[in-house]
């Protein structure tokens, strides 16, 4: 009997641990991807809180800023109006004042030449006739200026007559009277130094003045001062 060829099987027997390790390795993998995925986006989202939380503390600033500026800004339109107004009142004072000075330098210089005029002269003077027209038709204002030597410094007192002459052999003078007096009538005066007579007249509609004639009577009716001048409307 032959020998019968044996069939020999070799079973090979593969180690499990290789399959194991692929298995780890690729589990590690997906959790590293993971990982770094997580601290990534993690990192992404503090940046943006960080930079957030920066913009937004710069906002507040800025808006700080704003409205620092805006009440500032509304400060100086106040204190501008103000002062517009403050330098208004001086300037409008200041021009009165100037006014007042203008005014006040011509009475100075006024006074000083009638004072020098005064001396020497007798004891009531007449300085200065003036009329002026008035609104009122036919109706107009006059001032007389009476002094004496300051040196006599006594007080005086006395009358004033005004007459209004028209053309020669028109009619009779206009005498300043109750009947056509608006204003002054009668025409006292009684002063130490100077005074200044006021009055308005009223003449006939179809009276043409050419000159005023003043008599200025003591206290005792004498006549001191006899004047006829030309009848000049001051402006």
């Amino acid at each position: 009997m032959s020998p019968k060829n044996d069939v020999v099987y070799q079973v090979v027997a593969r180690p499990s641990g290789r399959k194991g390790k692929l298995a780890l390795l690729a589990l590690l993998s997906v959790f590293l991807v993971f990982a770094l995925g997580l601290i990534a986006g993690q990192w992404n989202a503090n940046v943006v809180i960080l930079k957030s939380i920066e913009l937004t503390s710069i906002n507040a600033a800025l808006e700080s800023e704003k409205v620092s500026l805006q009440s500032r800004l509304e400060e100086s339109d106040l204190l501008l109006e103000v002062n517009e107004t403050a330098i208004a009142q001086l300037r409008n004072r200041l021009d009165g004042v100037l006014l007042e000075k203008n005014d006040l330098e011509y009475a100075l210089t006024f006074y000083k030449n009638l004072i020098e005029d005064s001396v020497g002269k007798g004891p009531v003077e007449m300085f200065e006739f003036k009329a002026f027209a008035t609104e009122a038709e036919d109706v107009y204002e006059f001032s007389i200026l009476l002094g004496q030597d300051v040196q006599a410094a006594k007080i005086i007192s006395g009358e004033v007559e005004l007459s209004i002459i028209g053309p020669s052999g028109d009619r009779d003078p206009i005498e300043f009277t109750t009947e056509n007096s608006v204003m002054g009538f009668p025409l006292t005066y009684k002063f130490k130094y100077f005074q200044d007579l006021a009055g308005k007249i009223r003449l006939p509609v179809d009276f043409q003045p050419e000159r005023a004639a003043i008599v200025v009577r003591s206290a005792g009716g004498r006549p001191l001062v006899e004047r006829e001048l030309d009848w000049r409307l001051d402006s």
